[in-house]
């Protein structure tokens, strides 16, 4: 299992880097989209938040509200749809086309009515029928609903169990009512917990907890669905959709979230030729087995090969965001790096911006504030800051079941850049990891240095040049385990916690790097093995969390401790008077005071914990301060 990193080529990396955006006003945020605008008009970033929808455009920083649009300031979500509207109706109700198409996404949020935004104008959509043959203007518009899906030229929309169909070429008109036994709209079994378009394009999949039923959207032809056998079609009877946001298409496949995990289109179909359940997220069972009960707040993104799947693990947020890397090597295995955490996503978004494909995503983070993040850049740190990743390896018994003593480690650590603080454990198969040791590392980085001049001498070598990643080889000290370290002697087993018959490692760091591989020491045990009565044993007899045993209901011990803590105020000087978010600043900033010249400074104060040493608690401290006051002030470091 990993943290916070990604396998490519055999190297267990620290992952790429995200920053913060925005941060936004509000506590509900109830969702977003990317927009581009008729014509190739500027990339938008379309955010709903208690009710009310902001935009903003490159570079994504400044939000500004759209107006006149309200939703409903509590429902949990609130969709968004990019649609092509290529006819539209004359004010005698006439059809005609457009001489250019126009790119509009539309809103909604299940009770309230649908609104749009094309670039330019916005506003709310009358679904009241216009009452006559002929529609008049401003009537017969976008049903009320929520989860919807541009297919086909045409939009579907679901409310509750119904699912209902635009005009051809018109999101913003319901006029035609030729369905299915002459009623208003198609019927689901249960209320439709998303829609998607299929990866060929033939049709949309609207799902419900319980089943998805597939529409063929492709027949454009309105008058002949109720003479098409199976428009509408059950095709996966036993496998619904709990998370409306887990669902996407991603290479031909699609991807969603089930009441039992994550699945894809073609495991799916398989159930019903077969008694096996082909569950996709398996491998990810020490995250999948803390997930809470409200599943419907899973999101799922994706960038190049990578699939996000961000899940409720240990929080009524989402925590844990697993990452399937679909191309870690030419082999084209899959692979599981395991998950990334940092923030909570409610909602990933991607679009391809200046020719580079970009990621979005709105997170409710730590202090409760709610923020756009960007993710998967270059620089393998958050906002600045060094990023805490694990690496937990399988265990080793060596070619056999007998006792051992575990002598010493040796990890083998490649691409290290910057400061990186290490330290590991080592992971007997029972009691409690015990540490190997720790180390700060120093890869200078090459850059321009403030303190050097440059060319001023000949044969000197204060040139403009990089340094390149650098390497290392640690190794713990020998017999690192003392003989009284025997954390569940009495309760697992009589040995101390060095000799076991398997032994893994834990390794833990600061910073970015990769690890290359690592290898165990052993000896055997000298002691045979005999065989021997076993005895009845009584309770209490209890191993907590961190491996710590007795015979007691509430055992001590913490392997990974101390924890090391440490806080920074840094004060930066204002660019302007008043901060480019839409936000106020956050509970941790401590001050924002004049200076003596006069000028506005923004101070901010930091804390940050570390598991690894205190040199990282400071420097984290210290970044994080340095990244929120500069942030506040206008400068995006």
């Amino acid at each position: 299992m990993g943290m916070n990193v990604v396998n490519r080529g055999g190297f267990v990396r620290t992952r790429p880097g995200t920053r913060i955006m925005a941060n936004l006003t509000g506590m509900n945020a109830q969702g977003g989209s990317f927009f581009v605008p008729t014509n190739g008009g500027t990339p938008a970033y379309v955010v709903a938040v208690d009710g009310l929808v902001y935009v903003a455009v490159s570079p994504f920083r400044t939000f500004i509200q759209l107006t006149g649009l309200q939703f409903n300031p509590l429902s949990q979500f609130v969709s968004f749809t990019v649609c092509e509207q290529t006819t539209d109706y004359t004010v005698e109700g006439a059809l005609y086309f457009l001489e250019q198409p126009k790119t509009i996404i539309i809103m909604q949020d299940g009770v309230t009515r649908a609104a749009y935004w094309d670039g330019v104008t916005h506003g709310h959509i009358n679904p009241t029928p216009s009452g006559s043959d002929v529609t008049l203007p401003g009537f017969d518009g976008t049903k009320i609903g929520l989860w919807s899906c541009w297919s086909n030229n045409r939009l579907w929309v679901s409310r509750g169990n119904q699912v209902f169909a635009s005009d051809i070429g018109n999101p913003l008109k319901f006029t035609e009512a030729q369905y299915l036994n002459e009623g208003r709209a198609f019927y689901l079994t249960g209320n439709c917990t998303g829609i998607i378009e299929t990866p060929s394009k033939d049709g949309i999949l609207a799902f419900t907890e319980k089943d998805g039923t597939l529409f063929l959207s492709s027949l454009q032809d309105r008058t002949v669905w109720l003479d098409t056998p199976d428009f509408q079609k059950t095709i996966l009877p036993n496998t619904g959709c709990v998370a409306p946001r887990s669902l996407i298409n991603q290479y031909g496949l699609t991807w969603w979230f089930s009441p039992t995990g994550l699945q894809n289109l073609n495991s799916a179909l398989n159930q019903n030729i077969s008694s096996r359940i082909d569950y996709q997220d398996a491998v990810m069972s020490a995250s999948k087995q803390n997930i809470g009960p409200d599943m419907t707040v899973v999101a799922t993104g994706s960038y190049e090969n990578y699939l996000l799947t961000s899940v409720p693990s240990g929080d009524p947020y989402n925590r844990h965001t697993w990452v399937l890397d679909q191309n870690p090597f030419e082999a084209q295995s899959n692979s599981w790096p395991g998950y990334w955490t940092g923030w909570r996503p409610l909602q990933w978004s991607r679009a391809v911006i200046g020719g580079r494909e970009r990621v979005f995503f709105i997170s409710r983070d730590y202090d409760e504030v709610n923020r756009v993040w960007e993710a998967f850049l270059p620089e393998n740190t958050d906002n600045g800051c060094a990023i805490t990743c694990f690496v937990q390896t399988k265990q080793h018994n060596f070619g056999s079941f007998l006792n051992k003593k575990l002598r010493f480690a040796r990890a083998y650590l490649s691409q290290i850049w910057g400061n990186v603080s290490f330290r590991w454990w080592a992971l007997p198969e029972n009691g409690s990891p015990y540490e190997l040791g720790t180390k700060e590392i120093v890869a200078t980085p090459g850059q321009v240095y403030a303190s050097q001049q440059y060319g001023a001498t000949v044969g000197t070598n204060n040139l403009f040049r990089a340094n390149r990643p650098q390497t290392r080889v640690i190794a713990s000290e020998e017999d690192m385990g003392a003989a009284t370290d025997c954390t569940t002697c009495g309760v697992e087993r009589e040995e101390i916690d060095s000799t076991d018959y398997a032994f893994g490692l834990f390794l833990v760091w600061s910073g970015d790097m990769s690890v290359t591989g690592y290898q165990l020491f052993a000896t055997r045990d000298d002691q045979p093995e005999r065989g021997k009565c076993e005895e009845n044993e009584t309770g209490p007899r209890s191993v907590n969390f961190g491996g710590g045993g007795g015979l007691e209901l509430f055992p001590d011990g913490n392997p990974f401790g101390p924890t090391y803590e440490a806080t920074a105020t840094v004060c930066v000087a204002a660019t302007n008077s008043s901060s480019t978010n839409s936000s106020s600043v956050a509970s941790s900033v401590a001050s924002s005071a004049a200076s003596s010249s006069g000028a506005t400074e923004i101070c901010s104060t930091q804390t940050k914990t570390s598991i690894i040493s205190q040199d990282d608690a400071d420097r984290r401290a210290a970044c994080a301060a340095n990244f929120d006051s500069s942030f506040r002030a206008g400068i995006y470091v």
